[in-house]
């Protein structure tokens, strides 16, 4: 699926809202991003605490890397069921 910046105004046609496989991306991505932001701006003392001290280091990596095998994982299964 293709990001396009007019899918969210896309999703209203003639005032109803269209529910697509694209727009549903869309308000999603934007609902997550919201989130995101608002954990961000709650804990943004902690974080920074936890990025600039060096004997935390260890998490900061250890998370990284259970992310990106966490998204290894997703994107190999999906391929798998695509297949």
């Amino acid at each position: 699926m293709e990001a396009r910046p007019g899918r969210l105004s896309g999703s209203f046609k003639r005032g109803k809202l269209v529910y697509d496989q694209a727009s549903k991306f869309a308000w999603l991505l934007v609902a997550g991003t919201i989130i995101v932001g608002l954990v961000g701006l709650a804990f943004e003392k902690r974080l920074r605490n936890l990025f600039d001290q060096r004997r935390y280091a260890w998490i900061v990596a250890a998370v990284l890397i259970a992310n990106g095998l966490g998204m290894l994982a997703a994107t190999s299964s999906s391929a798998a069921r695509l297949d």
